[in-house]
């Protein structure tokens, strides 16, 4: 699959990504670093433990990542999720990491597919 491809399938916006970075290499470089991201790991372990303030900051560095890279289609189920921690809250965030997960693992499936 071709950049551009993939971030049709992601939801991102091939172009802005393009202008944004300078060049295809570049953008491809950190899309693959994206794969080894702790941010994912340590959302679940702070949402598992049931800590709010650090769910909250996990989901926040979570969904700056997500943003930074134009991957929409996780960007909007983590955004939701960092704001309902924002309340200091974790009730509720199961199904809402669900949702995360489900599109984590579809970006994760796109990257490996990523030429």
């Amino acid at each position: 699959m071709t950049t551009e491809e993939f971030y049709l399938k992601v939801g991102g916006d091939w172009q802005d990504e393009l202008k944004r970075f300078g060049s295809e290499e570049l953008v491809k470089r950190f899309i693959y670093k994206f794969v080894n991201d702790k941010s994912m790991a340590e959302l679940r372990s702070a949402l598992a433990c049931a800590n709010a303030e650090r769910s909250f900051r996990a989901a926040h560095t979570f969904k700056g990542v997500c943003l930074n890279l134009g991957f929409k289609n996780l960007y909007d189920a983590v955004n939701p999720l960092t704001e309902k921690l924002r309340t200091m809250n974790c009730e509720g965030c199961e199904e809402m990491l669900a949702e995360v997960e489900k599109r984590y693992s579809a970006l994760i499936s796109a990257i490996s597919e990523l030429i």
